[in-house]
This record gives C-alpha cells, structure tokens and sequence, in this order.
C-alpha cells in the first residue's frame, strides 16, 4: 500500500510529534473526505483501493455527525470532556450591550475576552478571575450546560444593571427565557425530559454596584435554588491550560475564586506578593490548585520535579505521588506513571510568608524532548474526578459554655454522586483550657468522628486545630457538616471561632462522556463496487472503554438513512463488515464508550474495496 496522510508531522531534525500539540505544523480545516489510494489489482483486474480518514481535515467535514463526541486538534475522535460543576466564563472591559432585550448572543461575543474563568455560583459584586481590571463599565457572560428535571422550571434574575438567560433544548435553538434590568426578572423553560440542556448568560455594568443572581424553581419546588456548581457542567475541548483556584487561607479554607491558566505547568514566581485576579488579598497566607489533564504521547515513567517555596501536594491520576504540603520550602523529584492519552494532575500550593514559587518540570521520561514546565497546548482545565475538592466555612463566632455546647454548621453543596476520599477540618477556638474541650465531627448523614477527648493537653487561649478523620470516607459529601465543642470540666468559658473544612471527593460526574458516536458523510466509492474487502482502524482502547465501528452501503446516496447499520466491529486489525453488500455509497459510523474517566480515542480509520480497472 503507498503512503497515506498521517496526523503525525517532523518538528525539527529527527523529532517527532503530534500536529496540534506543537507549533510546527497547522491544520485548515477543508471538507476533504479523506486519502484515496489505488492500492494494485487483484488477479481478475478489478483495482484494490483504500480510502482513509485520519486528520481534522478529514472527520470535521461539514455534515458529519457528532454526538457527544470532540475531533481532537490532532485528528482523533474521543468523548467529550467537560469540566463538572462550573460554566465557562468570560468578560470584557467594555460594554457590549446596554439593554437586555434587545441584546444578541452575537453582540456579547463579538470580541476576544479579556479573560476565561468558571462561573460556580451567582455573582455578588464584581466577578472575579476574568481579567477584569476595574470595578466599572463590563460584560460578563458564561455558557455551558444545566440540569433540568422534565417539565416548567422558572428562573429568576436580580440584576444590576441587566442581564438575560437563554436555554435550549439538546440539540435545539437558544431561546431568551428572562430578561432582567435594575431588578428582577422571571421566565420559565419547559424540559421534555430530564438531563443536560445547554445555557447561556450575560450580564452588563456601567457603574456603581453590581449583581447577577440567578435561581432557579425545580419543578413544582416553590424553593429556588442557585444556578450553582452541582448542576452544572461544561465542555472544555476548546480550552488550553489548566483551572487555577485560589483560597485567602493556606490550606483551601473558605471558597476560592476560578480562572483557566493558559501558562504552561507550571513556572510561577510570586515573589513577596500573591496571585493576581483571584480575590486573594496581598502577602502571605493563600494556597493555589492548579487542576487539568496532560496529553502523553508515549505510556510509561517519567521523573518530575517539583519546587516549591512553601509546600505542594501533586496527585498523578488521581494519587497522591508527592506530598510536601505542610513543610517549607521544597525541592523534590519522583517518578510518576503516564497512560497514553490524558492524564489527571493536580499541583497545590500553600504559601505561609516570605517569597513564593511554585516550579513543576519534566526531567526524563519515554518521550523526546518532552522536559521543562508542560505546555499549555497540551493541557485541558477540568479538576479530576478523582481529586475534586470542595470547600466551606462558617466563620460566626459561637460561645462554648461552662459544661455545655457549641456547634457551627458548614454546608457543601456537593456533587451528585461524588463521596468522600478525604477530610481536612480545622477548628479555631478561644479557651482558657483547651485539655476541657472535646471536638467532633458530624457528618450530614449523622456519623460521628471523634476529633478529640478532654484528656489531650493543649494550652490555653486561641488555637487553630487540624484534623484529618478517617471515619467518613465513601459516604456522600454534600449536605450539613457539623462541628461539635463540648466542654465538660467545670470551670471555664470559651469561644468556638472559626470553622474551616476541605473534603477531597471521588467519584460523581463523568470527566468525560459515557458514550459519543461519529456518524461520516455517505462516500461515494464509484461504480460498480465488486467487493468490500476490510475496514481496518486504529484506536487507544484503556481498560472499561470500547470502539466499535458499523458500515452501511446504499446504491444511491439518498438511500442510506434507511439502511440498517452493520454489527459492530472491535477489532481494527481488517475484518469484512458481516452482512454488507458492496455498493457504490458507503457510511461508517464509530460508537464510543468509557467509565466516565478514561477515554477512548481512535485515531483514524481506513476501508478497502475494489472496483472495476478503468482500462
């Protein structure tokens, strides 16, 4: 057989690599249909031909159906990924609309953003994490998908200055659903069943305050609830980089600001200073998440290394591969296992005082010229769903009584299905003898993990107490945490004043799609096809994924859509489609699936056949 087109291209001398994944080569999308190659004859003369997709030129032909399903700047097809609790979202240092119903979706994007950031609940004053760079005169807008429940759900807008929300059915047309200016607004969007419906909203500001809170009426609930993180979703295969969460505390106490990094991972020097654009305050004292996946073009055993001035956690699909979080500064180097494919990372950083720096960098590993920071362009920001954190607080300040009781509540809103990996509470209390107090943790189902008995010591006065109970993992994380300060020595008063908790989740919304298909356009194979002789592709299959690809051929080009698909085939080594005439017009259509986490890919896709010799 001759050469075919490949999605791989020469960087320099002697390298290679993926196309999209560098900058060396470039793809123009052009509706090509594929490579045809006239592959010889075989002994009655007929001409071997074989035609093969196996680019972004090839498969994002117009009129090609994709469901559920990305064509990778490279050329493969694999689900789509999306980003589990957030909208993406943008914004503008100008006004790009002054009324809301007269306003198009065009008109609000009809410019570069001044920044990319995760919309995760309403906006109270100005958002944060978009490149904003004044508290006037913007546009803000985020799109992605919601969860509705079957039938009428009524949205309400409190905005300031004005604002809309659009809302379509799967696959169908965005219609306005509430326009709000000043004020509040209502509107209602009836689901014909349950499950994902993409949305979209904007809102604009002049000057003075500003606001937009959105809630939403599930059903016949007659309590709203905030368009906020569990139902929520968005697909991140047009994004580079990774997600950048940052917490005013140092160890991810409180509710962090979002934005999308576009920098590689990661070479960060703050100096005395601290991360710009994510609400934390100056100095010292906040801790950063980086969150994303990594492309690896080669399986196998990498050595990173990590520096770090104060301390670092870095979690590879989702374990724990270095963990430096509560020291000083750090320099260390591990070795960390790479799939094919995408890869989980997760890089904190918890900075105390002084300077601050965060360097992660490849030193060795199967790949060439793969060292230094990761680049941008093979990052994709969604936080893993084997590493998802959430986080909360409750900040009142409680009495704790002579041989009574405090409680302070913190409540996580969770995500569905996700459980608990992980625990982290700190408790913050004033006493004159902290030996009399007992503390526990109460989880929202009502377990109970002791945190600490009145016969520890621990001095007098204020205290901030870390615990990391192992008395709730795999239960829910969503719903009321309780701490619980009891003190049972007569004598003393205190004050239960501060509350922190991290929960490290697991499981819960997929990563990626459970199912995606690419349905081709009908190719035209010429006149008077003799033989359909193999289709042949290749494909990364990880454990619990699966491709299978059907034919269907037709003897005219209209005829298609109503030709029964053929059974699945799995093995792309070049089987003959059981059951399928050779015919002049063919279609292939290629089923994915996968556990949620890994995807599967397949990389391109060839069909030989054979036609009468023209001479």
């Amino acid at each position: 057989m001759s050469p075919v087109a490949s999605r791989w291209c020469r960087i320099g001398a002697g390298a290679w690599t993926l196309a999209a994944l560098t900058a060396g080569c470039s793809f123009s999308p052009s509706g090509d249909p594929g490579v045809e190659v006239d592959a010889g004859r075989d002994d009655a003369g007929n001409r071997i031909v074989v035609v093969r997709d196996d680019s972004l030129e090839h498969f994002a032909v117009v009129g090609a159906v994709r469901d559920g399903l990305v064509i990778e700047p490279w050329g493969a097809l694999a689900p789509a990924a999306y980003h589990a609790g957030g909208l993406i979202a943008y914004a503008a240092n100008t006004q790009r609309f002054t009324e809301a119903d007269a306003a198009t979706w065009t008109a609000v994007t009809s410019g570069p953003p001044a920044g990319t950031g995760v919309w995760v609940r309403p906006l109270v004053g100005d958002p944060v994490g978009v490149g904003l760079d004044s508290g006037d005169t913007w546009t803000y807008w985020a799109e992605g998908e919601v969860w509705l429940d079957a039938g009428a759900t009524t949205f309400v807008v409190d905005a300031d200055d004005t604002g809309f929300v659009e809302l379509a059915a799967p696959g169908g047309a965005f219609t306005r659903v509430v326009n709000a200016r000043f004020g509040v607004g209502t509107g209602t969007f009836t689901a014909a069943t349950e499950g994902w419906h993409p949305i979209r909203l904007a809102v604009v500001e002049g000057i003075g305050a500003s606001r937009f809170d959105v809630q939403l009426y599930p059903g016949t609930s007659t309590t709203p609830v905030p368009l906020a993180g569990p139902r929520l979703r968005a697909r991140v295969e047009h994004l580079r980089g990774t997600v950048l969460a940052g917490w005013d505390h140092t160890v991810f106490q409180g509710l962090p600001e979002r934005t999308i990094s576009t920098a590689p991972l990661v070479d960060a020097n703050f100096g005395s200073g601290a991360p710009q654009g994510l609400g934390i305050g100056p100095g010292d004292y906040w801790s950063l998440r980086w969150s994303g996946q990594f492309y690896a073009i080669a399986a196998g055993t990498y050595r990173v290394r990590v520096e770090s001035d104060d301390g670092h956690r870095l979690y590879v699909n989702g374990e724990r591969v270095s963990d430096e979080f509560y020291s000083g500064p750090q320099d260390r180097s591990v070795d960390v296992e790479l799939v094919a494919g995408w890869n989980d990372l997760v890089l904190d950083h918890n900075e105390n005082n002084g300077n601050a720096r965060m360097r992660l960098r490849v030193t060795g590993g199967p790949e060439p010229g793969l060292t230094g920071e990761l680049p941008a362009s093979r990052l994709r920001p969604l936080e893993p769903r084997r590493r998802r954190l959430e986080t909360g607080f409750d900040p009142i300040d409680y009495p704790v009584p002579d041989n009574g009781e405090a409680e302070a509540k913190v409540e996580l809103g969770g995500l569905p299905g996700a459980t608990v990996r992980e625990v982290e509470v700190i408790v913050t209390v004033n006493h004159n003898r902290i030996a009399d107090l007992e503390l526990r943790l109460i989880h929202p189902g009502g377990n109970i993990a002791l945190l600490r008995d009145n016969s520890d010591s621990g001095g007098n006065g204020t205290r901030a107490l870390r615990y990391t109970p192992t008395e709730f993992a795999d239960l829910p994380a969503a719903g009321t945490w309780t701490v619980r300060v009891t003190d049972n020595v007569t004598g003393n008063t205190g004050t239960l004043q501060d509350v922190q908790l991290a929960v490290h989740l697991a499981g819960g919304p997929e990563q990626v799609a459970r199912t995606a298909a690419y349905t081709s356009l009908v190719r035209d194979l010429g006149d008077g096809v003799t033989a359909l002789d193999a289709v042949r592709f290749g494909a990364r299959v990880p454990p619990d994924g699966g491709v299978a690809v059907r034919v269907r051929t037709c003897a005219a080009a209209a005829e298609c859509l109503a030709e029964p698909w053929s059974a699945p085939l799995t093995d792309g080594s070049g089987a003959t489609p059981p059951g399928v005439e050779p015919r002049r017009y063919l279609q292939y259509r290629v089923e994915l699936t996968s556990d949620g986490e890994r995807e599967p890919e397949l990389e391109w896709l060839e069909v030989e056949y054979r036609v009468p010799a023209a001479d």
